[in-house]
């Protein structure tokens, strides 16, 4: 079973990239509404699901995950920016599948990884859990920005 980024996020395939799995990644048919009104968790949740579920059609074996980003300012959610939306077809010679992988560092190097995938999430979650004052004051200093 194979995992597909549902995304054209630059920054999403490197985050997925860090964890040193095998995923593909393709572009969603999927677009964004703004709904006036809807708290930003609703948006979020609903774009991303919106994504997965659009690549899912074409890959229904697959784990399709999809991700979203809205900024909350004022209790108000922005839009993106419409010159930074720009869909585009797959291009002739993209790479679909990336492999992360700490085998040659074993084989060679004698390396090997202290916490497995699945722990290293839960705890890196946990984390963002703990230390929500931290992240959340990154968020507002790069909304505040965005909204400048």
């Amino acid at each position: 079973m194979s995992l597909i980024l549902a995304s054209t996020s630059p920054r999403r395939h490197k985050l997925l990239a860090l964890l040193g799995l095998l995923f593909d990644v393709k572009s969603p048919s999927f677009e964004e509404r703004l709904v006036a009104d809807r708290p930003a968790i609703e948006q979020v949740m609903s774009f991303a699901q919106g994504k997965a579920q659009s690549v899912a059609k074409q890959e229904p074996e697959a784990i399709v995950l999809g991700s979203d980003t809205v900024i909350e300012l004022d209790q108000g959610v922005l839009g993106k920016p419409a010159d930074l939306k720009v869909h585009v077809p797959e291009r002739l010679g993209q790479v679909d599948r990336h492999i992360g992988s700490t085998d040659k560092a074993e084989r060679l190097l004698g390396w090997r990884a202290r916490t497995s995938f699945e722990d290293g999430l839960e705890r890196t979650v946990a984390w963002y859990r703990d230390n929500e004052a931290w992240w959340s004051a990154i968020l507002a200093r790069e909304a505040r920005a965005y909204s400048s």
